[in-house]
């Protein structure tokens, strides 16, 4: 399993992949595009002006111990958020006990194989985390090309994917100590390299396309509580990234390419918390530099250099009532934008641009305990995301770039209550909506070829449904429903009404798990997304799918076996235009405590 089905299986979240196995993957959450949705690492944004989209398959589940979703307003410390929200990938941490070493290997359907490693151990006041892993994969599943005529089921034929094969390599290392009982010091290290064949949406055999990635993340924290009545928490961090897309034969559709993409963040987090008689007030500052440097290596005049220093800060005051049941929490987040583009080969008469902008965002939070199995929760926050350099002026893969782009802005609302009876029954309802100007989303045409446009204003207006269920020891059943209007409110009447383009109308996610005994555990899942459109017309409907999985696992001593039949049905969904997933899939893997 993924990060993108892990994160897929929310209510409210929506996951895509262009294709098979470590191929490009990303989430929406509550109908916000991927860059709407800031993902943090330890509570630091890995995506940015650069970047604005976090490619979900550079990221190894074996590096994360936890994984937080925000839909709403969220915690101060990750800054404002998005307008989806906000995903914090929590890495390793290392627990009193005995050291731990787990080695791994596993085969799948299609040519795919990885191994791990992973270590943790203390060593008196010191902490070390490290955790390796690689995945390779042929990705050369069946599946049935219609041969760019989806009305015409004659000429359509069977045929394996090409050009789709990947290998992928991530390493984390960590290094931890204690200062006393009030300060500590973290070093995060995080590596990663991938090589991916790019499909072409015909399925080409010539194709040669291919996409090649780098990722590194450095993070060094310092937390200092009992500064007087403050409680502190600072981050210096460094995020690069290399991508270099080769399709000097044109393989894809966007004519011959062969650039090189380098984006490089850094910034300084500081984060401040005390107590007051009532409450608690909680201040934010950050300074960051995003840099973007792309490089055409066929038409040098292509090139630029972007820079981007943003100033964030934030405060928010919590405020307890009725004995600490009723809890309000207003924020305010203010952040400073200065853009800097120059294209260092260019003819044009102002091949430099600069742009200032400053932007005030208010939320407030509230959750009410009305008693120990019943709490309600409500929220209403405003957002703005400037367009990212990648979204304005850079051409890469699939995707064109739109110059023209302006500032999305959204308002958000969501109502919520949970109910509990003991740990058997859970049971979870919000109601969410957005109204949101300007929005920025990703149509693709019939080639599956992608451009960044602004749709004008968009209301959406949803309702997710969770509950779990454990009569026994043995039996644990879960369940998920998202329900959303995702419309377009675009001055055109062709488009005026319509939904959203890659936003299905429904979603369900369910699970089953059976537990006969400590050593063996049957699971079955299932996921159906219906309602979903390619295009800002809705003139290119998504077929509907419904998909299950079943795995079995035993556990012998420091031995476990899971063997798991993914899409049990063989259909091939597609996420993107003309580029679809595997169908069934086996796997088999083997992990061991050393």
């Amino acid at each position: 399993m993924t990060l993108d089905d892990v994160l897929g299986q929310e209510a409210g979240v929506q996951s895509r992949r262009v294709g098979g196995f470590g191929s490009f993957a990303s989430i929406t959450v509550r109908a916000a595009s991927p860059a709407q949705t800031a993902v943090l690492l330890d509570g630091v944004r890995l995506d940015s002006a650069g970047s604005p989209v976090i490619d979900l398959s550079t990221l190894d589940l074996l590096a994360l111990d936890a994984i937080d979703v925000y839909r709403g307003v969220t915690p101060l410390p990750f800054g404002s958020g998005g307008i989806g929200g906000a995903v914090n990938l929590v890495t390793p941490r290392v627990t009193p006990g005995a050291a731990l070493t787990r080695a791994g290997f596993g085969v799948a359907s299609f040519g795919t194989a990885r191994v791990e490693l992973a270590h943790r151990a203390r060593h008196g006041r010191w902490d070390t985390v490290a955790a390796t892993g690689a995945l390779a994969s042929e990705n050369d599943y069946p599946f049935v090309d219609s041969n760019g005529t989806p009305l015409n089921a004659d000429d359509d034929r069977r045929e394996r994917r090409n050009n789709a094969a990947v290998r992928r390599i991530g390493v984390l290392g960590k290094l931890g100590t204690a200062h006393g009982e009030h300060a500590r010091t973290d070093l995060l290290v995080q590596l990663g390299e991938r090589r991916l064949g790019v499909p072409e949406w015909r399925n080409a055999e010539a194709n040669d396309a291919r996409l090649d990635t780098g990722t590194r993340q450095l993070q060094l924290s310092h937390v200092r509580d009992r500064v007087g009545a403050w409680d502190g928490r600072h981050t210096f961090y460094l995020h690069a990234g290399d991508d270099r897309f080769d399709d000097r034969d044109s393989s894809v559709g966007l004519g011959a390419q062969d650039t090189l993409s380098r984006t490089r963040t850094t910034g300084f987090d500081t984060y401040w918390t005390r107590p007051l008689a009532a409450g608690t007030l909680d201040l934010k500052a950050e300074l960051r530099r995003e840099a973007l440097a792309r490089r055409d290596r066929i038409e040098p005049v292509n090139d630029l250099d972007a820079r981007r220093h943003a100033l964030g800060l934030s405060t928010r005051w919590t405020g307890y009532a009725l004995d600490g049941r009723l809890v309000i929490a207003p924020t305010l987040h203010w952040r400073v934008n200065d853009d800097d583009l120059e294209r260092p080969n260019t003819r044009m008469a102002t091949p430099r641009t600069r742009r200032r902008t400053d932007t005030l965002s208010p939320g407030i939070g509230l959750r009410l305990d009305a008693r120990d199995s019943l709490a309600l929760h409500a929220s209403l926050e405003r957002h703005v995301r400037e367009p990212a350099f990648a979204e304005l002026y850079v051409d890469t893969g699939l995707v064109k770039d739109n110059p023209d782009l302006v500032a999305e802005r959204g308002l958000n609302a969501d109502l919520g209550v949970e109910w509990s009876s003991g740990q058997r029954l859970t049971l979870a309802a919000a109601v969410f909506a957005s109204e949101r100007d300007e929005l920025i989303v990703t149509t693709y045409d019939s080639r599956g070829v992608g451009r960044a446009i602004n749709t004008g204003r968009a209301s959406i207006l949803g309702l997710e449904l969770s509950g779990t269920w454990a009569p026994s020891e043995r039996w644990r059943a879960s369940a998920n429903a998202t329900v959303q209007d995702a419309a377009n409110r675009s001055a055109s009447p062709v488009l005026d009404g319509r939904q959203l383009p890659g936003e299905a109308r429904v979603e369900l996610h369910a699970a089953l798990r059976y537990r006969p005994s400590a050593r063996w555990q049957l699971r079955l899942e299932a996921d159906t997304t219906r309602g979903r459109h390619y295009d800002q017309a809705n003139r290119r409907p998504a077929r509907d799918a419904t998909t299950a999985n079943l795995g079995l696992e035993h556990t012998r001593g420091a031995w476990r076996t899971a063997f798991a039949i993914d899409n049990l049905g063989d259909r091939n969904v597609e996420d993107f235009n003309g580029f679809p997933r595997p169908g069934r899939a086996f796997s088999l893997h083997l992990s061991v405590d050393l």
